[in-house]
């Protein structure tokens, strides 16, 4: 998995959230690397900038996108599947919680 159409994918699992490296195969999204600033900053929850499989996407317990117009959405379900018990879960909560309170700090 790289991204998603207008969007770039984040998934949480066991804790630890991750999202695939931007390089060539991935556009940037500023929404992206804000919330990764953000997260990393809190020191709440692990963060990697890695590859992510298909495979981990499907069994990830939480999904989300981020993009300038989603800001930080929950995904529920993958190809009809549900993503964890198919509703967002806390990790999403506590980073759309950050990403609230601090998008508009001073970098």
């Amino acid at each position: 998995m790289t991204e998603a159409s207008t969007s770039n994918i984040f998934i949480a699992k066991d804790g630890a959230v991750a999202t695939p490296p931007a390089d060539r195969q991935i556009l940037p999204g500023v929404t992206r690397q804000q919330l990764l600033d953000i997260l990393r900053a809190d020191g709440g929850m692990p963060v990697a900038e890695r590859l992510v499989t298909l495979r981990e996407l499907r069994d990830a317990d939480e999904v989300w996108l981020s993009s300038a117009t989603k800001e930080i959405a929950p995904v529920t379900a993958v190809d009809g599947e549900p993503v964890g018990d198919g509703k967002p879960g806390p990790l999403w909560e506590q980073a759309q919680t950050l990403f609230a309170a601090h998008r508009f700090d001073d970098s």
